[in-house]
């Protein structure tokens, strides 16, 4: 049926646009926007550390969400520029930390804190905290 497929292209493309935004928002520590150099640096943190590697992406994903909830472009969400900041603050947190429940929560906070820092200062900055 055409509604059926009407849906299931909307969903791939919806899809598609969510694992773009992902992975760029990895792939701006190299100053890049291609969507295969952020799948690179995710496969490499994955071979450095499983962990690591979903907790960059959750990162990624609590930055976005955080930046739709506060109305930032739509474009920019997109782009991967508003999880580049959540996913470092997140990793930094797990890193220097034993992760635990505590310190779990405390990486998602510090993700959505350099969020609202970032939207604080009206820019889609890259390496501000």
């Amino acid at each position: 049926s055409e509604a059926f497929h009407k849906f299931t292209f909307m969903v791939k493309n919806i899809f598609k646009k969510i694992i773009f935004s992902l992975s760029v928002c990895s792939e701006f520590q190299v100053q890049t926007d291609n969507m295969y150099v952020g799948i690179a640096m995710l496969v490499g943190i994955f071979v450095s550390s499983r962990i690591m590697a979903a907790l960059a992406l959750l990162g990624s994903a609590v930055g976005m969400a955080t930046a739709f909830c506060i109305g930032a472009q739509r474009h920019h969400i997109e782009q991967g520029l508003w999880g580049f900041n959540a996913c470092l603050a997140l990793l930094a947190v797990q890193f220097f930390f034993v992760i635990t429940k505590k310190s779990f929560v405390l990486g998602v906070v510090s993700a959505v804190v350099a969020t609202m820092i970032q939207a604080s200062i009206f820019s889609p900055s890259f390496t501000f905290p």
